[in-house]
C-alpha cells in the first residue's frame, strides 16, 4: 500500500513515533513499522491535524497537514518553530492492503481512550 505525505504531515509522524518507541522503531519490521505509522495518522486525521483522500486512479492515500497543526505545532514540540514547507510531498509504501488499515474501524472513537484536545 502507498501512502503520500506532506513534509509536515512525515516530519510530525516520524518525531512522533521517535519519541514513542526511540531507536527501537528502525528495528521493528515492516509491518509493526506500518501499523505503528498508521496510527498516528489516524489520530492526525481525528484530531484535525491532517486531512485524508483517496485517490483511486493513483491508487494512493494521501494526507495533508492542515492550518491546526501548523498552528499547533509550536506546543506539540515545545518550542520548535514551524519551517516546513508543505508542498514537498513523500510516497511511503507500507506493508500490507489498504483494508487491513481502512476498514470499519477507521476513525471509530475509542471512549476509553479519547483523542486529546487541542489548545485554543
Amino acid at each position: 500500500m502507498k501512502i503520500e505525505m506532506d513534509a509536515a504531515v512525515k516530519v510530525y509522524a516520524f518525531r512522533v513515533l521517535a519519541e514513542i518507541m526511540g531507536p527501537e522503531f528502525a528495528n521493528e519490521r515492516a509491518r509493526m513499522r506500518g501499523r505503528a505509522l498508521m496510527s498516528v495518522l489516524e489520530g492526525m486525521v481525528a484530531s484535525g491535524a491532517a486531512d485524508h483522500k483517496y485517490d483511486e486512479g493513483r491508487k494512493l492515500d494521501t494526507f495533508l497537514s492542515t492550518e491546526r497543526l501548523v498552528q499547533n505545532w509550536s506546543w506539540v514540540f515545545s518550542g520548535d518553530e514551524f519551517r516546513i514547507d508543505r508542498s514537498e510531498r513523500d510516497v511511503v509504501e507500507i506493508r500490507g492492503k489498504r483494508t487491513k488499515y481502512f476498514n470499519n474501524r477507521w476513525l471509530a472513537q475509542d471512549p476509553s481512550n479519547p483523542i486529546p484536545s487541542w489548545p485554543h
